[in-house]
């Protein structure tokens, strides 16, 4: 938002995420974008709200932040040598209009094999409890190839933002 040159406030969501499930990855984070933005214009009337969620989808299962050191390094361990998907969901919500915008985007990336110690090292060195997926791409040599809107991986779509923004009276 900074780079967009808008003023703006950050409240964070109170919502309980957990409230909100979906087998779907994508499903779940725009659900869970949309039910953040409107959470928060519900206690700030006339805001545009931008909402966000993230998960890591891969075999299957749908990783979120994890709770703890081990369960950081087990799923580490899950991706090794395996494809991931990275899911951000995006939404804008205008609470004078209760008008909503939301979009899911996606990057694929390729987890190169990782060795025991090397997954050791990145949990006890990175703050992998702060990301779905316990790893942040900015500075991971984990990966070997990534496909899709990469622009995900930096936690929001700008490009989409931008749109959206405009869409709801921004001069962007």
């Amino acid at each position: 938002m900074d780079s967009l040159d808008i003023a703006y406030d950050v409240v964070p969501s109170r919502l309980n995420e957990k409230s909100i499930r979906n087998l779907d990855p994508r499903e779940l984070v725009r659900l869970l974008s949309e039910a953040k933005a409107r959470e928060v214009g519900s206690r700030c009337p006339g805001a545009v709200v931008v909402g966000g969620d993230l998960v890591v989808a891969c075999c299957g299962k749908i990783y979120e932040k994890p709770t703890s050191l081990k369960e950081a390094s087990m799923m580490l361990k899950s991706f090794s040598d395996s494809t991931v998907e990275v899911v951000s969901g995006l939404a804008v919500y205008d609470s004078s209009r209760s008008s909503m915008l939301s979009e899911v985007s996606v990057c694929e990336l390729q987890f190169r094999k990782l060795d025991d110690s090397e997954i050791e090292a990145y949990v006890h060195s990175n703050s992998v409890l702060n990301f779905a997926g316990a790893f942040h791409v900015i500075g991971a040599r984990m990966f070997s190839t990534g496909k899709g809107d990469v622009s995900v991986l930096n936690g929001i779509q700008k490009k989409t933002l931008i749109g959206f923004l405009r869409k709801s009276g921004f001069v962007v």
